[in-house]
Order: structure tokens, then sequence, then C-alpha cells
């Protein structure tokens, strides 16, 4: 038997969290100082509303995706790209078995 999953990709691409993402860059060996530096961007980011004429109180932004960031395509090929290797891996040893 075959399978083949359906992703949506929209609703995928924001809800990426930075632990993840933090775990997939130690399994890729990329380099700890380029992780620390995407890790300013993303860890513990805060925002605000202007609205009504006043500003709202700061408040954790929870998902990884920020909307303008220019890594956001690479980063999220990262993870387009694990899932597959993920998926191919699993049908492989599927068929093996």
């Amino acid at each position: 038997r075959y399978f083949s999953p359906l992703i949506d990709f929209e609703k995928a691409y924001h809800i990426v969290n930075w632990d993840v993402m933090e775990g997939l860059f130690f399994r890729l060996s990329f380099l700890v100082q380029w992780i620390r530096v995407v890790a300013l961007f993303y860890r513990e980011a805060f925002s605000s509303v202007l609205a009504g004429g006043g500003q709202t109180r700061k408040f954790s932004i929870s998902h990884f995706v920020h909307q303008g960031c220019p890594l956001v395509p690479f980063l999220f090929l990262l993870v387009v790209e694990t899932f597959s290797m993920y998926f191919v891996k699993e049908f492989v040893h599927k068929l093996a078995s």
C-alpha cells in the first residue's frame, strides 16, 4: 500500500516554533554562532499594538514566523525539506518491511 500525505503548507508555515527550528539547526550541524544570531530574532520576541490612539501592553509572539523577516523563506524550506526527508525515510522503511 502507498500513501500520499497532504500537508497544508499555508498553515504549517505559521505554526513552526523556535524549539523545532533550533533542534533542526543542531541536527543539520549548523554553526552554533549562526543559531545564536537567528535566536536573537526569534527567542523571546515581544510585540505591542497601536490601537485607539494608545499602545497595548507587550505580549509574547508565540509562533516562529515573523511577517516580513527575510530569513523566513529559507527557514521554511528547511522545515519542508525535513518533512520530505522524514516521509521518504518512512516510505522506504515501509517498503523494506
